[in-house]
């Protein structure tokens, strides 16, 4: 189904114009990229390239370029002979993800011991500072906000793999995150709850019971799963 064509573009252009003056390429793929999974173009909308490039002041190549890197990034997809369309993740989609999540996260709390102590400090301090961040977006109703700080919180995890690489893929899957959570409904009940589940991890964490608070991580992703694809479920019979 085809949504949003001439709207996405508006939407697209006044996020663009805001972000500038970074080069045109790194404000045009920041300007869709957070339109995208700030839910203000819904998954399903088709990307208009002619549009885009009349609200954006840009070129073809730089709104084609702009479609290659978030194709990389899994937020669009081009569907031969119908055009571009932001994705919809599928349940498919969301298991798999969390179980790269399961893996890279509960391994990392529980190898935290062989982490360097650096690695551990600022995983302590990215924790609670992302707790804080979080507790203040939901007194605030910040829903996108409440949803960046609970990412913000996994991303330190991942950080105690002390690896560029594993963290840059984990960035990746914050991205996908973002665009499921999207999807749903009401990201600020979703996200609710995981606040003083976070806590919990932390508190473990800080009293080096790394393998407590990997396994209290394993039940709560495992958790968190099954209720996104319920409410994405959800969303989708309401749509």
């Amino acid at each position: 189904m085809e949504r949003q064509t001439e709207d996405t573009a508006v939407v697209v252009g006044r996020a663009f114009a805001s972000l500038r003056p970074p080069s045109t390429m790194d404000a045009a793929v920041s300007a869709l990229r957070e339109a995208i999974v700030r839910g203000d173009i819904a998954p399903g909308s088709r990307l208009v390239e002619s549009a885009l490039t009349e609200s954006m002041g840009v070129s073809r190549n730089t709104i084609r370029e702009v479609f290659r890197l978030l194709e990389t990034e899994r937020l669009i997809e081009h569907v031969t002979n119908r055009g571009v369309f932001v994705r919809r993740l599928t349940a498919s989609d969301v298991t798999d993800v969390y179980a790269v999540r399961l893996l890279i996260e509960v391994n990392a709390l529980r190898r935290a011991g062989e982490s360097s102590g650096r690695a551990r400090r600022v995983a302590v301090h990215e924790m609670r500072e992302a707790i804080e961040a979080g507790r203040t977006a939901i007194r605030e109703k910040d829903k996108w906000g409440l949803g960046f700080a609970d990412l913000n919180f996994h991303a330190a995890i991942a950080g105690l793999s002390e690896s560029p690489r594993l963290i840059q893929f984990m960035a990746g899957l914050k991205t996908e995150l973002r665009l499921a959570f999207a999807a749903t409904n009401d990201v600020l009940d979703f996200q609710h709850p995981y606040v003083e589940r976070n806590q919990k991890v932390y508190e473990l964490f800080l009293a080096e019971d790394f393998d407590g608070a990997a396994d209290e991580l394993e039940r709560y992703l495992s958790e968190a799963k099954a209720d996104l694809l319920d409410r994405l479920e959800r969303a989708r019979v309401t749509e």
